[in-house]
């Protein structure tokens, strides 16, 4: 009974006469709540014949970081555990850079930390701060097989939401570097 004088409240009925004396079952009050133009039209944005259900419709509000691109410098690169690898990110959020909580990306496929952070201050491998472009300098392990090797990146937001990609090198052997 709470629930449904709250939502008559929220739709402005509490002060129709109509309502003030009646008591509504569950269904009676889903019953008179759709017979409203307003509910109708939130029920028709939500749901479409011809598109299906839409969730975009509902939420305008974009919530999750984007990551725009990624990047890794050289494309292929020997597992020499001396040449240096660069990842970069370009990385937004709805509500600006300051509200993204961290950028991080899994190295572990190379040899290295899975819980590498890049960064955005103009240091250690990043060219400009505070530009929306993450980065990251690393090499790769000697001990790595040669092959594809994918890696997986990560922003993340002070709201806790998370966006994910991943980019993929080629690890060769030191002997194809020759041909």
């Amino acid at each position: 009974m709470k629930k449904i004088i709250l939502i008559l409240i929220i739709f402005g009925w509490w002060a129709a006469p109509a309502f003030a004396d009646e008591a509504l079952t569950k269904g009676e009050a889903i019953s008179r709540l759709s017979a409203t133009d307003f509910i109708k039209n939130k029920i028709g944005d939500l749901f479409s014949w011809t598109i299906g259900y839409d969730l975009s419709r509902v939420n305008r509000i974009k919530l999750v970081p984007n990551i725009k691109y990624i990047k890794a410098i050289p494309r292929s690169i020997p597992p020499d555990g001396r040449s240096v690898l660069e990842i970069s990110a370009g990385v937004e959020d709805p509500m600006g850079l300051p509200n993204l909580s961290g950028v991080r990306a899994d190295l572990s496929s190379i040899g290295r930390l899975s819980n590498t952070i890049l960064v955005d201050n103009g240091l250690w491998g990043d060219r400009v701060a505070n530009d929306g472009i993450y980065s990251l300098q690393s090499n790769i392990d000697p001990s790595v097989q040669v092959g594809n090797k994918e890696i997986p990146v990560a922003a993340a937001n002070k709201q806790g939401w998370l966006a994910v990609t991943k980019t993929t090198i080629i690890v060769r052997s030191p002997s194809e570097e020759a041909k």
